[in-house]
């Protein structure tokens, strides 16, 4: 990435890339927060918890994602398997390679 020079408002010169790393960093973690704010009273607490987890992790296994909820791997595939049907989940790539993509609602 190429550094940006600014000058702040005291006239210090700063490199800014890091601060674009920080915004972009930012701006992903608040999408699931986003992403859930409109559809709450369609999502139960475990397809909110098991979005989180992905944000958090995009590569994370389903039997992880069961202990951390502390559900059966099935149900965590039904609460997948409904994530997807409403838009908001995809699974890019295979089983052992692949990772988790949330999908914004305005893609």
């Amino acid at each position: 990435m190429t550094s940006i020079l600014a000058s702040n408002q005291n006239g210090v010169e700063m490199d800014t890339s890091g601060l674009v790393k920080e915004l972009v960093k930012e701006l992903a973690k608040g999408l699931v927060k986003e992403l859930a704010k409109g559809l709450v009273k369609e999502l139960t607490e475990n397809q909110m918890k098991l979005l989180e987890l992905i944000e958090a992790n995009p590569s994370i296994i389903k039997e992880e994602m069961a202990e951390h909820l502390k559900i059966s791997t099935t149900a965590v595939d039904k609460n997948i398997k409904t994530l997807k049907q409403k838009g908001l989940l995809e699974r890019v790539g295979g089983r052992k390679e692949g990772f988790w993509r949330i999908i914004s609602p305005t893609e």
